[in-house]
């Protein structure tokens, strides 16, 4: 069985500000264009800079209201989930400058290097809207 790898964004809500830069999201579904999966993110709550990694199983990232759309970066196989879950748990937090879609960048690149994900999820992930 084969799942899929998406990186999920949302809207740019930011009024003309230049600095922003949208929400990214994995999203590990098990049919091809599903909107549920389980999702894995990291987020600072407060802004300060202390980032934390999220997990959400069953998670239908279009019920959030700010979700635009996704882009596939492509197939993991089942006995590679476990080799993808360490790489997204292993994966530097942002660290001051950086945020999620660093984070994001950082696992698809180490994904491709272990060979868990297509290299050609290195053009994918430019596909994905960052403001």
């Amino acid at each position: 069985m084969t799942s899929y790898l998406y990186v999920a964004y949302h809207h740019n809500w930011s009024a003309g500000d230049p600095d922003f830069r949208r929400h990214w999201l994995f999203l590990l579904t098990a049919h091809r264009g599903s909107n549920i999966g389980t999702a894995y993110d990291v987020v600072d709550h407060e802004h300060d800079g202390q980032w934390e990694r999220r997990k959400k199983e069953n998670h239908d990232v279009s019920e959030s209201g700010t979700f635009q759309d996704k882009v596939v970066l492509g197939r993991i196989k089942e006995e590679n989930i476990a080799d993808f879950e360490n790489v997204i748990d292993e994966a530097a937090l942002p660290a001051e400058g950086e945020d999620c879609q660093n984070y994001v960048i950082n696992v698809v690149e180490n994904l491709v290097e272990k060979m868990i994900l297509d290299k050609l999820a290195l053009t994918y992930i430019t596909m994905v809207p960052s403001k």
